[in-house]
């Protein structure tokens, strides 16, 4: 009896574990739709152990309270089948339920439009221009997958396994070369849409783990992952092999394991070419494949950016008042980083008739660069340059036209104006490069994008796991969606190997390897103080308790750029290290700086030079009275001027009074 009772308790629990990962809810994203017409798109990825029947589409909207709520409509489509449309509520909160009828999603991807139609007074004509028409699409939105009781797993195979993982296993004795697989495969997640990933060593895997990536070679699997591979590689091979369960518990998720894997290094580099490859992945309908041959072409940047490769979408747009369409670029994507940038767009649209006005602008981040007229021709060329100061490391390019017809805005053919630009004739181009008296973060991560290593001390090699992924996954941040940059790892033992290479350093601040660079700002051998320009304030000591990660860009003899990113030796190195990234990627927007120290409450960025008078060593005695004469020189100057002629003239009055004293 008690043997059936624990069963019985084994079992609710088991099922509790899992917890119906395939029902969890798919949120959306918070959007702002504006104009009397409006739309936005959503493309939600479909599972194959997930099912549209039964699913809940539940929406949030927030409108303006100055809309009139009796004209105002919101209409909801589903795969560009109209759903349901439904009166806006007057409290300005409406919430919109829909139950899913459609059974299946032939291209993988649930497409759902929400468009607008809003009215503040009786006369469109006179709202058009209305700052007040607007809706937004709340986060709290969302679609949750309608309940299964039994998973089934027979659509599951490798060409669409991969975008339910959100786990990556790895081994507990992780090399260089296995890392840099870990880390292929971790970019790969977040291009699949994955934004958390857990990362865990075989030892540290929780039993409740169902559905995730091992990464590694097969030796070092362990017995309890080993055994489930039923395939092998050879020798040189490489292996991609998906594990899917068999029996389990109703109610209870299936175990999914996907394998890249290999006998030997040669083969494990061949397993993750395949799994970044998206033509290979996407065409491999079975569960397992075998790599006897790979080939990984490097990508080259042009200095020449088609807006088409940033959004191939066409899109034509349609209506009434200001009608905007917005590309997002960085300057990564060009083959050198830009200090000018040149426009050309072409574009199409309605011919004017007589007397009627129309526009086409162009911004960039929000900065007017150009205000063309239309003409009657229907078809013109603009043109726009952007200087250094107008461009940012991530831009926000904004095409929009404006339309203003001669007999008024509702009357006329000018209700059926389109314009729209061609994409693929229309582009950004690199017209200048920016040269920079000394390397700054404004070069990061574009620098590092060929011809690169990241060199890991062997002390803080395991805490830098995450590290090492996330910078993998800002270097292959770009609009394309394959994996174009592939630096080598190594330890730092070994860095005279990578002479000639730009060096991505992850270390403690006692690496012997820090000692040789002589152009870093700061130096670690020595305790230092960094005093701020005014009230010769303290602004960060070296030995503060409170634990910091430095990160630092120069230029060597050896090795043409180096990124060095070294914490203190104490514990928390992991999160360090992961901090200290994230804000690299966030302070990427100045112009100036080469060194950030981050901790867990805030980051500062400095650019300092060897021979800054900010920076003062231990020993430096003298150090805090040159900072204050170099900011006070110019008063004590003056007082020692001021007291010179004030001797001046007590003297004179002196030798006056005694010539006074002889004559008399």
């Amino acid at each position: 009896m008690k043997k059936i009772i624990l069963f019985f308790i084994f079992t609710i629990l088991t099922i509790f574990t899992y917890a119906q990962k395939p029902q969890q809810s798919y949120n959306f994203s918070e959007q702002v739709i504006r104009g009397l017409e409006g739309q936005y798109t959503y493309y939600i990825r479909v599972l194959p152990i997930q099912r549209l029947t039964g699913s809940t589409l539940s929406l949030d909207v927030e409108t303006s309270k100055v809309i009139n709520f009796q004209k105002s409509f919101i209409h909801i489509s589903i795969d560009d089948q109209p759903i349901n449309s439904v009166r806006i509520d007057a409290d300005s909160l409406t919430r919109l339920s829909i139950v899913l009828s459609k059974a299946v999603s032939s291209s993988g991807f649930l497409k759902v439009t929400i468009k607008t139609q809003l009215f503040i007074g009786d006369d469109p004509c006179q709202d058009y221009t209305n700052p007040g028409l607007w809706l937004k699409i709340l986060p709290s939105s969302s679609l949750r997958w309608a309940t299964i009781d039994k998973i089934n797993l027979s659509k599951v195979n490798l060409s669409n396994a991969i975008y339910s993982k959100q786990a990556i296993v790895y081994p507990d004795e992780i090399s260089p070369a296995e890392l840099r697989a870990v880390a292929m495969s971790y970019t790969k997640l977040r291009k699949s849409g994955v934004d958390k990933i857990a990362l865990y060593s075989v030892s540290q895997m929780p039993d409740s783990l169902s559905d995730f990536i091992f990464v590694g070679l097969l030796h070092k699997a362990g017995p309890r992952l080993s055994i489930k591979i039923k395939a092998d590689a050879g020798k040189q091979g490489g292996l991609l092999y998906l594990y899917k369960q068999k029996e389990y518990l109703p109610g209870q998720i299936p175990q999914q394991i996907l394998f890249v894997t290999a006998n030997n290094i040669a083969g494990l580099n061949k397993a993750t070419d395949a799994l970044i490859n998206p033509a290979i992945l996407s065409s491999t309908f079975q569960d397992q494949l075998i790599v006897e041959k790979s080939v990984h072409r490097d990508f080259e940047k042009e200095n020449r950016l088609i807006l088409a490769n940033l959004q191939n979408s066409h899109q034509l747009m349609s209506g009434i008042g200001s009608l905007s369409h917005v590309y997002e670029f960085k300057t990564s994507a060009f083959a050198t980083i830009p200090s000018e940038l040149n426009l050309k767009m072409q574009i199409k649209f309605t011919a004017m008739a007589r007397d009627d006005r129309g526009y086409f602008n162009i911004y960039l981040n929000d900065v007017l660069l150009s205000s063309r007229q239309l003409n009657e021709s229907g078809a013109i060329e603009v043109n726009a340059t952007a200087n250094r100061y107008q461009i940012k490391k991530f831009n926000t390019l904004k095409t929009e036209f404006v339309f203003y017809p001669a007999s008024g805005i509702c009357s006329g053919k000018f209700e059926n104006f389109v314009g729209q630009v061609d994409e693929e004739r229309s582009y950004v181009d690199l017209s200048d490069k920016l040269t920079e008296s000394q390397r700054s973060f404004y070069a990061y991560p574009d620098c590092f994008q060929s011809q690169s290593t990241i060199l890991i001390s062997n002390k803080v090699f395991h805490s830098s796991i995450r590290a090492v992924c996330e910078l993998f996954a800002h270097l292959n941040d770009h609009y394309s969606n394959h994996l174009t940059y592939l630096p080598g790892i190594d330890l730092t033992s070994r860095a005279a190997s990578y002479k000639g290479n730009n060096l991505i350093l992850i270390s403690d601040r006692t690496e012997k390897l820090l000692m040789t660079f002589p152009q870093m700002p700061l130096a670690y051998q020595n305790d230092f103080t960094i005093y701020g320009d005014s009230k010769n304030e303290i602004l960060y000591k070296l030995s503060s308790p409170k634990g910091s990660a430095i990160s630092q860009i120069f230029e060597t003899k050896d090795y043409p750029v180096v990124l060095s990113i070294a914490i203190p030796n104490d514990r928390g190195s992991e999160y360090l290290f992961a901090n200290a990234i994230k804000d690299l990627n966030e302070q990427v927007n100045l112009l100036a700086g080469n060194t950030l120290i981050s901790n867990q409450d805030s980051h500062l960025v400095f650019n300092l030079e060897t021979s800054n008078n900010n920076i003062v060593y231990e020993g430096q005695g003298l150090g805090r009275w040159a900072i204050f004469w170099q900011k006070y020189k110019l008063l004590a100057l003056s007082l020692i001027l001021l007291l010179v002629f004030l001797g001046y003239l007590y003297v004179r009055s002196k030798v006056k009074n005694a010539q006074k004293i002889i004559s008399s």
